[in-house]
């Protein structure tokens, strides 16, 4: 037939109806045009479809109803100008004991050699099957039940249009990871399809009621393996989103894996209930084994042919796309080579012929051009990022860049023990994660709660930081919206807690003080401003949403470290208010490029405070330079008790007395040790012949954040 007539034909001149005889039988007339002198255009031809359960007797004219209960895919629902430029996923979901098959034609011709892959064994209820084509359209679709039994698929994909350019800023966090697009050079906004889904579902079916047929099961799987029917503001289901990779557990990671067969992106991870046949990768940003390069390699992936699909959809250029990637700048050179050439490669295979298209950019610099660009009179201003894995930072001074710097202390150092990875214990989220869990369980009679509740007892959420992410996310999960907010907002709960606030007051000045060190030996003017970026920066909100508390807090360190007041001089925190705090990074990444040059202005302090790191490679660390760092961790401990003694804790921040007493009382312990355990994790990513990219400070206050949360629990 279609040697004849091609699929516009088909639809343009309604060859093809379908009408009921009866409940479960219709009639399909098939019209084929005729050149005529009379008014006859065309001739047609009629079967009858029975569901008699015989098969079908093609000489007496009578077909057989086969019904298949399937549900399915395609991403993107558009048709090619260049066909070479095609990248097409299809999905065909049904139950296990089904074996539908997917053939696929470019006007008569079968497309060959296109095999579908499975995650899930024969003893799921439903499986998925997904068919990968490449630099071809393709026209129609056979599906086949078994050798007697077809039907014909026919997608009404758009036209593409290439009318606009789009840029992307992905921050590709330890904890999260955050996408903003900017179409035609208008305001960004976070990626998203609530208007133009990237994939098109199949049309539901109805029942003899003219109700729509129950697919939840198939439904359920694409969702979770694919991506959401709808993703945006409005949505349960949005970024900034965990930086988490679903696969199938029989993934085979030294074979081939092309996007969305065995793994994906999964938006729904701990808002919907996970899939038992699938296992969850996270912490993929810094992995050292072969194993982990490739859940990395995969994740990139994943997040390009969603950035591609966008394009096609929404009438994109692939050739004019630009793409912004971040990265700390405290990353091992050769760490970051290899998370380059994977960028490079992926945006090559998906943007073709965008020649000079991606670029990197530091996370210490790109959320200042968020910050400026939204507050035109900031001045002297410190940008500190704080992620999950690292914490980045910038300084500039009359909007000249004066330094960066950038070390592995950051939010996930609190909620779990930095050289005790894989244990399941953290004091803090121990203590709270019950008691949430009994908020929910009193809700429970809400389906939409119970759904949520499983989640809690889930193998990955064992990991103390990711319960932690898990808990901070409860405030904006869609399925708690009837439940009391005040009893889950885990950020609001550690507000009011005096037991552990201690913490982040010291996580914060440990790092306020760092940067006043660098700049009182660079002998720079005190900051007018300071912005705060980067997930992880939620956790200052604990600590106080005064700002003018947390300024004169931040003055007094300041003004202890230099030696310098501020006077009437305000220091206005920039970036707490917010809840965007994550966006700030893509946000500048859409806005401008990094300078050259920037990555120069990279100084180290040395952990004495008194000089900067020089040609300090990591096989001359010996016995004396540690000394060197343990006392200065003492030194900083006696900083903080001063600083104690000059800003009350308790009328500021509600943190008492026995809280400070048990500071002093392990802050000298064990310190040595941290920082041995810190260098030997640090090896996995030097050479002896390495030049050191981040300070050693942090190394045993690490160690020693995790001692004294165990200890103000005790």
């Amino acid at each position: 037939f279609f040697k004849y007539f091609s699929v516009e034909d088909v639809i343009k001149n309604q060859m093809i109806s379908v009408s009921t005889i009866s409940k479960s039988s219709a009639e399909v007339i098939l019209r084929i045009p005729i050149r005529s002198k009379k008014q006859r255009k065309y001739v047609e031809y009629t079967r009858s479809y029975y569901d008699s359960g015989e098969d079908p007797d093609v000489l007496n004219n009578k077909g057989t109803v086969c019904e298949m209960k399937i549900s399915g895919f395609v991403m993107p629902n558009v048709r090619f100008m260049r066909p070479q430029e095609a990248i097409y996923k299809v999905g065909l979901v049904m139950l296990s004991s089904n074996c539908y098959k997917l053939s696929f034609y470019n006007d008569d011709q079968i497309i060959q050699g296109i095999t579908p892959s499975v995650r899930q064994s024969e003893s799921e209820l439903a499986k998925n099957a997904v068919y990968t084509l490449s630099h071809s359209n393709f026209d129609f679709v056979r599906i086949s039940a078994n050798a007697l039994v077809h039907s014909i698929i026919i997608p009404k994909f758009k036209s593409q249009t290439i009318n606009n350019q789009f840029k992307f800023a992905v921050d590709l966090g330890t904890s999260n990871t955050h996408i903003e697009v900017s179409n035609n050079g208008r305001e960004s906004e976070a990626y998203g399809y609530l208007k133009s889904p990237v994939s098109k579902f199949f049309v539901q079916t109805f029942d003899d009621h003219g109700g729509p047929k129950n697919l939840q099961i198939e439904n359920n799987i694409m969702e979770k393996d694919l991506l959401p029917a709808l993703v945006g503001n409005g949505s349960d289901f949005h970024f900034p989103t965990r930086t988490i990779l679903s696969c199938a557990k029989s993934t085979d990671w030294n074979s081939n894996l092309n996007c969305f067969e065995m793994h994906n992106i999964p938006l729904t991870y701990g808002k919907r209930v996970e899939l038992s046949y699938n296992d969850y990768h996270y912490d993929i940003k810094w992995g050292t084994e072969e194993k982990d390069k490739a859940i990395l390699r995969c994740y990139i992936d994943d997040m390009m042919f969603m950035l591609r699909s966008k394009v096609v959809v929404e009438g994109g250029d692939l050739a004019k796309t630009k793409l912004t990637w971040f990265f700390p700048i405290s990353m091992p050179g050769g760490r970051k080579q290899k998370l380059s050439k994977i960028w490079n490669e992926k945006f090559a295979e998906y943007f073709p012929g965008a020649t000079n298209g991606i670029e990197p950019m530091s996370e210490s610099y790109a959320p200042v051009l968020h910050y400026r660009n939204e507050n035109t009179t900031v001045s002297n201003l410190v940008n500190i990022d704080i992620g999950g894995g690292t914490t980045d930072v910038a300084y500039f001074v009359d909007k000249e860049l004066s330094f960066v710097t950038s070390f592995k202390f950051a939010a996930n150092d609190i909620f779990q023990d930095a050289y005790a990875k894989d244990t399941v214990h953290n004091a803090i989220v121990d203590a709270y994660k019950d008691k949430i869990k009994a908020v929910l369980e009193s809700n429970s009679k809400d389906t939409a709660v119970r759904d949520v509740l499983s989640i809690f007892d889930s193998d990955n959420n064992r990991h103390p930081a990711n319960m932690a992410s898990f808990l901070f996310s409860l405030r904006d999960n869609q399925n708690l919206k009837n439940v009391n907010q005040n009893k889950i907002d885990f950020n609001e709960l550690l507000q009011d807690d005096e037991q552990f606030k201690i913490v982040f007051v010291l996580f914060y000045t440990a790092i306020i003080y760092h940067i006043a060190q660098i700049v009182k030996l660079q002998q720079l003017p005190l900051p007018r401003h300071i912005s705060l970026s980067g997930n992880g920066s939620k956790v200052i909100k604990i600590i106080s949403t005064d700002t003018s508390i947390l300024s004169s807090y931040t003055k007094k360190i300041f003004e202890m470290v230099i030696g310098q007041n501020f006077g009437t001089n305000p220091l206005g925190i920039i970036g707490l208010d917010k809840e965007g705090c994550k966006e700030s990074t893509c946000k500048g990444g859409i806005l401008g490029s990094e300078p050259d040059g920037n990555l120069e202005k990279q100084v180290i302090l040395k952990s004495s405070g008194d000089e900067l790191m020089s040609n300090v490679v990591f096989g001359s660390i010996d016995e004396a330079y540690k000394k060197t760092v343990e006392q200065s961790t003492q030194k900083f401990f006696e900083f903080f008790f001063s600083l104690c003694s000059k800003f009350s804790m308790k009328d500021n921040f509600g943190i008492t007395n026995n809280s400070i007493d048990t500071v002093r009382q392990y802050c000298n312990q064990d310190l040595g040790t941290f920082i041995n355990r810190g260098l030997d994790i640090q090896r996995k990513d030097y050479e002896d012949s390495d030049p050191l990219r981040e300070t050693l400070f942090f190394y045993p206050l690490k160690g020693f954040l995790s001692n004294l949360i165990n200890n103000l629990n005790d």
